[in-house]
């Protein structure tokens, strides 16, 4: 449902349009923390930035399929979002505030588009403008977890030089595509609530779905250009035809093998599997049955286990944090992103995915051997043969439109 908050002329847009030289739109993404806080309480800030990485996929892929892109403007601050999108001119109720992430801008698919900013003096014209609304109360009484406002408040992103990323371009290891449609997949794609503890998928359907979540530039999500990569797979790998079970470590940025193997277990075999694909550093770390090791460290929860594989997202934490703060929201971004990656590829390989924000990184560590917080477990995602659960009504997607005349 669109609602317009504010007006503005031609000459108004033109500014903007000359400023990137060619036309597009821009979307921007905001937390309202209440919404996750109400229910889980401090994770409600992880959860809020999760979120956002998803939606940054979403908007990627089916801008793509309209034949656009999606461009994260890395360059803009915390206070310049919120001076576009009017937040600063809307009176809040209390714990209710819409916190500013990021802006994107979607335009023709160009190779050399190279605006990551909005001009200062066009960022001030939008503070010039009348925003219309009134935010509704979502709940009547409220439960003060202050801990997100300050998180919030350190993490705010400072006006930085726009950076253009660069991913490499390997071909994909999928060869021939699935029958299914990308407006197949996204509209028919939901969380699994449980697995059957027995579907398996096949070593390639394994490897199809792994190689889907390293970034290229051209390509949907990750041509968003959302950093540097930062985030890496744990895989516990519990049903797979062709590999043996146990754990694995996807390293998505190679330059960070070295320092991932110093800070874990010394005893880990980091056996690279050779029949994976090449683009994939792909590596076994111990054989054996770790379904019981996924389930606790995931709140417990039978999902982990019972499914094909269960992953766990290991981000480069500590130097990335110390160094610019912001970039802990950036992190959980990534890890939403490729998320959604994972959800996808699920549905299209006839399974079912769920991402799992509730989990033990201290027992994770303790299972790498980590001593500290140079790597950090973010968020948790598994992957198997879903169970459905019948008490519950679903309906095609946009059933209501097909009763609407036109």
């Amino acid at each position: 449902m669109l609602e317009p908050r504010a007006e503005f002329n031609e000459q108004f847009w033109s500014g903007l349009e000359k400023h990137f030289d060619q036309k597009g739109f821009l979307v921007g993404l905001t937390s309202i923390y209440w919404r996750e806080s109400w229910k889980y309480g401090e994770r409600a800030f992880r959860y809020c930035n999760h979120d956002i990485g998803h939606a940054m996929a979403c908007l990627s892929f089916s801008a793509n399929l309209l034949g656009w892109k999606t461009t994260y403007l890395n360059s803009l601050s915390t206070e310049e979002i919120g001076i576009i999108l009017g937040l600063q001119k809307t009176t809040w109720k209390e714990f209710e505030r819409e916190e500013p992430e990021l802006l994107l801008f979607v335009h023709e698919d160009s190779e050399d588009f190279d605006r990551r900013n909005i001009p200062p003096d066009i960022i001030n014209s939008f503070d010039s403008l009348h925003f219309n609304g009134e935010p509704n109360q979502l709940s009547k009484d409220h439960e003060d977890w202050y801990v997100i406002d300050e998180v919030s408040s350190e993490t705010s992103k400072p006006v930085t030089k726009g950076e253009i990323y660069c991913y490499k371009e390997h071909e994909y290891f999928e060869k021939e595509i699935p029958e299914m449609s990308g407006e197949g997949a996204i509209r028919q794609r939901r969380s699994a609530q449980s697995y059957d503890g027995n579907t398996a998928i096949t070593k390639n359907e394994f490897f199809t779905i792994s190689d889907k979540t390293i970034p290229r530039s051209h390509s949907a999500p990750f041509d968003l250009e959302p950093g540097d990569i930062s985030v890496h797979l744990l895989i516990y790998v519990h049903r797979i035809v062709g590999l043996d079970s146990g754990l694995y470590f996807l390293i998505r940025n190679e330059e960070d093998l070295a320092d991932v193997k110093q800070n874990c277990h010394p005893y880990f075999f980091w056996k690279m599997v050779h029949d994976a694909p090449n683009m994939l550093n792909l590596y076994l770390l111990q054989k054996g049955d770790f379904r019981q090791e996924a389930t606790f460290a995931s709140c417990q929860q039978d999902i982990a286990g019972d499914g094909a594989f269960s992953v766990g997202m290991i981000a480069k934490f500590k130097e990335n944090v110390e160094n610019n703060p912001f970039l802990y929201r950036r992190l959980f971004w990534e890890t939403g992103m490729i998320g959604q990656v994972l959800y996808l590829e699920a549905e299209a390989h006839s399974v079912r995915g769920t991402g799992i924000g509730c989990f033990f990184d201290d027992v994770v560590h303790k299972l790498l051997g980590f001593d500290d917080n140079t790597y950090q477990s973010l968020y948790h995602f598994t992957i198997g043969g879903a169970l459905e659960d019948t008490r519950i009504t679903t309906l095609p997607p946009y059933h209501h439109l097909k009763n609407c005349k036109s």
